[in-house]
């Protein structure tokens, strides 16, 4: 099962260095992200970042903590990948919980520390093809 993780991360790091390459070769506009910068460092707070994320669930890792629920993949625009656990309790628990079991996507708010994102708001997230 690991053998099968590590190739698939692989050749999802392939593509995407592929698509970024072929971009800057047909001249690609850069994207300017200087005052963005600013702007999360203005949203951080003395326990984290606030934020949204979207991305499609996974297990709960076996290294986690009681609250964590289980994780997401993560990916932001101009970041690399990342997979962070949700800590949630109650309800908004159980409803993490449901929508991993359907399989579907998600967008939750909360606040990210480290590699941990404690959950105070979650729905389905489903990416509209163009």
């Amino acid at each position: 099962m690991r053998k099968f993780w590590v190739l698939g991360l692989t050749l999802v790091f392939a593509l995407a260095a592929g698509t970024t390459h072929a971009a800057d070769k047909k001249g690609g506009k850069k994207e300017d992200t200087a005052g963005k910068d600013k702007e999360m460092a203005d949203k951080k707070d003395a326990t984290g970042t606030q934020g949204t994320w979207t991305g499609p669930l996974t297990v709960k890792p076996k290294d986690s903590g009681k609250d964590v629920v289980c994780a997401m993949i993560s990916k932001k625009k101009g970041e690399k990948e990342a997979i962070l656990k949700l800590e949630a309790t109650g309800d908004i628990a159980k409803e993490i919980d449901e929508i991993r079991k359907k399989g579907v996507g998600v967008k939750v708010s909360g606040t990210l520390t480290d590699d941990t994102i404690k959950v105070t708001k979650v729905e389905e997230y489903v990416k509209m093809k163009k």
